[in-house]
């Protein structure tokens, strides 16, 4: 690691696209400082140069973090100069690059031959410096405390000699004094003028603050540090605060000053400065707050740091759960016959904040009411909360409140822009489109009143307050392009400028979209006779938008636009703050980053990590996204590996993966030709949705999120009729591992985060009965064109082939699932086409000798070979995150009461969640916990408690949906079909469940393992 590396590291800690226009603090602890190394570690192996017998602990992070902010980049001086002039070179050292490189506000160093790319100023690690100490419990009265604190800190690291102390003439002889503050001027320009505040904003506040002309600047960086930031959420929530408010200074103020230290630790000098109203100080660390609110996103989940119980005591960060405050709006519906009003409300949904799955709010005097998402941005409705009071609804499990307050003034627009029938609330008067306000009869009706007949003339202005449903004291009025603002009302805010916003699409990169699913655009904010128009950047054509049909402020794209070619959406006559926004559509194409796979028997990642000492290597079976394979690897932990199961007995097979396949035999009656007409499955023509596969293909992996927001866009292009809520996260998470299961993508966990990474397309041997027709399915990622590709070479090349699509099964028709590709060829020549066919297109030919399903139930091995490479897991657990425990009689998950540890002196599963995205599943087993997979975790449960739930007849075997089968049998039960199960409602034991059902003619002796396997024979 170099100097230049940790910079980029560190920036890339304080710099990201997610704090778009919010507000950056120029500070980093040493924890995160480790945490940001041991990160890239895990990315980059050879990241950490190590000796042979040198393990990566967090200790020798921070030595190698220290080293090089000593020695410094070339051309700083190294150790002939001090901490604060080797800054300072870096600083002019960056001035002087005029040369930018390619990410928003980086670069180019040319040195020595070679070409560096730096993504942010040269000087920033150092800035960090001087803000690092003071994280903890440091108090700062004065700049003596200051200086006092941060030489300590510069000694006890060996950054100072220690015969030398700073003081203010370090910093005074920088250019006359000018430098010191250049230097952190520098960062606001560039992350404001040059990055256009994409990656957040620093904010230069110490100008104001004439008597700190030095201290001030990194003491402006550290007065509310981490732990103030952190703990800012939790107050905000204590306070009954909902993200986006607006609050006035003096409000704020009164309540930092009244707020409990057991919930604010704010720092001595911040406390001293809030309680001297005529503080400068005191004044900045109010508007910091409010910004922090404004840009809040409800919750008040925390990040702390522990360490490991381990030899190298490495750091770990642990995710804890808060509390979530949001907020409740009304939307109006409007009757016009009838001269009648009528309110409800929604929730607005923040985008990393989603609604929990099963989120039911309740109020005083207000009953139990269940809430989804109806849309990315709002909820379904809160029917009957009314419109005069404020109203808090709670969620105990979800540690979840809903709370509305009545406003003064409340603006409506159409809410057709957010998919959704009436007027949902708007925060700014726009031109172009009517609008309805509401507002509080006194004072503020009568100052509307005149202020709307100031542009009745030209534009629409008409009270509505006679209407029946107007809430008591206050006024309705419709109105459309006013002109100017009412002085007595600061409420009624203009927005800014008109622009034009894209909307839907499959969006593959920032404004970049896939063909697929094309973006609309919509107007805000003009009132526009012209309609919108596109310009292509290669020719300048211009080509008019199509309005639509029934939203005029919304406009489509033409089939025909160009795809590769950048565009931009403007409307003829107007300066939108949009204008120059350039666009692109793109085909989807197959990534070339294809990840390597090694998993488990139990799905388990067996990549090795940098941190993983594995030792010596063994000779592992693995499956590789296609089929098994067999080398010799490192693994960090073998019980994640296969291990021959005791009742196969001796074996003369040579090799382990021989050995399975010698198991293999005993079913090759699946895969036997004979004669017969029995039918595999129903021939459903093609009509799936294979715009997600596309997306998957082109980006080569998805995180749970980004299938989630996909998968959104495509629901509501769709959306059918009676389906009032998007699907929940556990539906989508339940969709991404059926396009696991069908073949397209392999789905786990890596880094933390659930995700689906595309796999190559291949050919797999599919069960036949017709002895003169051999089947494939053709199954990874793909293309339109890819697809295309494949059909021209069967009716080119090889027209004795055929190709078969068949859309999903009915019962499946609302999942969003991609087709099924069957292709078939004469059983005497059907190797050498299909081969053939695979070496012209770019497809792995599995081969006919390859039973993969069989081969996968053989690896998955049984509930038992399970049980016993369970080790107990004490840090996995979380105790602060929400509970909840697997009922095997009823296949739900009730919650744990927060003091309830029962639980632990029993056999059973429990869900550690702390949101939709983030869950974690331990077996309790004997007052000890197990790391396990949710679906062999719910399997482990049903078999101490007795319970069988499956049910088999013959060739069909039906398994409950709310006790799925562990990823790899399904995947298996999946494959000799290439369909995903259809879903069916029956009766057990008096019980009515939904099930999915797996039909193979043939398949009996396979899936009676499967049950045997699971104890539920």
């Amino acid at each position: 690691m170099t100097y230049s590396d940790w910079n980029n590291l560190l920036g890339d800690q304080l710099f990201k696209a997610k704090r778009f226009r919010q507000e950056v603090f120029l500070f980093l602890a040493k924890e995160q400082v480790v945490e940001a190394g041991r990160r890239l570690a895990a990315e980059m192996q050879d990241a950490f140069e190590l000796d042979k017998d040198e393990t990566l602990t967090d200790e020798y992070i921070w030595r190698n973090f220290l080293a090089c902010v000593r020695s410094g980049p070339n051309g700083a001086g190294g150790g002939r100069v001090g901490v604060v002039q080797r800054a300072y070179n870096c600083y002019t050292q960056w001035q002087g690059l005029r040369e930018k490189g390619d990410n928003a506000g980086s670069r180019l160093l040319r040195q020595s031959g070679q070409v560096y790319q730096l993504r942010y100023p040269t000087h920033l690690a150092y800035l960090l410096l001087f803000t690092m100490p003071f994280g903890g419990d440091a108090e700062l009265g004065d700049t003596y405390s200051y200086y006092k604190t941060l030489n300590r800190w510069l000694h006890d690291n060996s950054l100072l000699p220690a015969h030398e102390t700073i003081n203010a003439q370090y910093f005074s002889g920088l250019d006359s004094g000018l430098g010191w503050k250049s230097m952190w001027q520098e960062l606001e320009v560039w992350t404001i003028d040059e990055c256009s505040s994409q990656l957040g904003e620093v904010r230069s506040r110490a100008n104001n603050w004439p008597n700190w002309p030095y201290v001030g600047w990194p003491l402006a960086q550290c007065l509310l540090p981490p732990r103030v930031l952190q703990q800012l959420k939790k107050f905000f929530v204590a306070s009954n605060l909902v993200p986006g408010m607006e609050m006035p200074a003096d409000r704020m103020r009164k309540l930092l000053e009244g707020s409990k230290s057991e919930i604010l630790t704010l720092p001595r000098l911040t406390r001293e400065s809030l309680a001297n109203p005529t503080s400068e100080l005191g004044k900045s660390i109010v508007e910091m707050i409010l910004g922090v609110l404004r840009v809040w996103n409800g919750s008040s989940n925390y990040t702390r740091y522990r360490k490991e119980a381990t030899n190298n005591e490495k750091i770990e960060s642990v995710k804890e759960r808060g509390d979530v405050a949001s907020e409740a709006l009304p939307f109006l519906q409007i009757d016009r016959a009838s001269e009648r009003v009528t309110w409800q409300h929604r929730i607005r949904i923040r985008p990393d904040v989603p609604l929990p799955d099963d989120l039911q709010l309740v109020g005083e005097n207000y009953p139990t009411v269940s809430c989804h998402a109806a849309t990315p941005t709002w909820s379904t409705l809160l029917p009957k909360l009314g419109m005069s009071a404020t109203r808090i609804l709670t969620d105990d499990n979800n540690r979840w409140r809903c709370i509305y307050r009545p406003a003064d003034v409340q603006l409506f627009v159409p809410a057709s822009r957010y998919h959704l029938p009436n007027w949902a609330p708007a925060s700014e008067l726009e031109q172009g489109v009517e609008m309805m306000l509401l507002c509080r009869e006194i004072p503020t009706a009568y100052y509307i009143r005149r202020w709307g007949e100031s542009f009745q003339a030209t534009g629409v202005f008409q009270d509505l307050s006679g209407y029946e449903g107007v809430p008591k004291d206050y006024c309705l009025f419709k109105l459309k392009n006013p002109i100017g603002v009412c002085p007595e009302v600061a409420a009624l805010a203009p927005t800014a400028e008109g622009r034009i916003v894209a909307e839907g699409g499959i969006q593959l990169e920032y404004r970049r979209y896939l063909m697929d699913l094309l973006p609309a655009f919509r107007l805000i904010n003009v009132d526009a006779e012209e309609p919108l128009h596109l310009c292509y950047n290669s020719d300048e054509v211009t080509v008019e938008l199509l309005q639509d049909a029934d939203d005029t402020t919304k406009w489509l794209l033409p089939t025909t636009t160009r795809c590769g070619d950048e565009f931009i959406v403007f409307v003829p006559g107007h300066k939108l703050s949009t204008d120059g926004l350039r666009y692109t559509l793109a085909e989807s194409a197959a990534s070339e980053e294809l990840q390597e796979i090694k998993r488990g028997p139990y799905n388990d990642d067996l990549r090795a990590r940098p941190d993983d000492h594995a030792g010596k290597e063994h000779e592992i079976v693995y499956y590789n996204g296609y089929q098994l394979e067999l080398a010799r690897l490192c693994v960090g932990d073998l019980a994640k590996t296969w291990s021959l199961p005791q009742e196969w007995g001796a074996n003369s097979a040579t090799t382990v993966l021989e050995k399975i396949k010698r198991q293999v035999t005993a079913y090759n009656a699946i895969f036997t030709p004979v004669v017969g007409d029995e039918a595999y499955c129903h021939s459903t023509p093609g009509k799936g949705r294979d715009e997600l596969l596309h997306l998957l293909t082109t980006k080569g992996r998805l995180t749970l999120e980004e299938f989630s927001r996909a998968y959104d866009s495509l629901w509501l292009s769709r959306r059918l009729e009676g389906n009032q809520w998007l699907p929940t996260i556990r539906q989508k998470r339940g969709v991404m591992r059926l396009y696991a299961q069908m073949g397209f993508g392999d789905y786990g966990y890596r880094r933390g985060a659930e995700q689906i990474m595309a796999l190559q397309p291949s050919l797999l041997p599919l069960p036949t009965k017709e002895a003169a027709v051999w089947r494939m399915l053709l199954t990874g990622g793909r293309t339109p064109t890819f697809v295309s590709g494949v059909q021209n070479y069967i009716k080119q090349q090889a027209p004795d082939m055929s190709s078969q699509i068949l859309g999903p099964e009915e019962s499946n028709h609302n999942l969003l699932l991609p087709d099924t590709i069957i292709l078939t060829a004469p059983a005497a020549v059907a190797k050498k086409k299909f081969e053939a066919l695979a070496n012209a297109c770019g497809i792995r030919y599995i081969g006919f000798d390859a039973k993969v399903p069989v081969e996968l139930v053989l690896f998955a091995g049984s509930l038992t070979q399970y049980k016993n490479r369970l080790v107990p897991n004490g840090s996995f657990v979380r105790d602060g995150w929400r509970k909840k425990i697997f009922d095997p009689s009823t296949l739900n998950w009730p919650d744990v009461a927060a003091d309830d540890e029962s639980y632990k002196q029993r056999s059973c599963l429990l869900e550690y969640n702390l949101s939709d995205f983030e869950r974690r599943y331990a077996w309790w087993h004997d007052g000890q916990p197990y790391q396990v997979d949710k679906n062999w975790g719910r399997y482990l449960a049903l078999q101490a408690a007795s319970r069988q739930v499956i049910l088999k007849e013959g060739n069909e075997v039906a398994i409950p949906v709310l006790a799925p089968l562990p990823d790899m049998l399904a995947k298996a039960l999946v494959l000799l079909s290439g369909r995903a199960p259809a879903i069916d409602r029956r009766n057990y034991n008096g019980t009515s469940r939904l099930y999915n059902v797996y039909c193979q003619p043939g398949a009996g002796l396979l899936i009676d393992r499967i049950v045997k396997h699971l104890h539920q024979h």
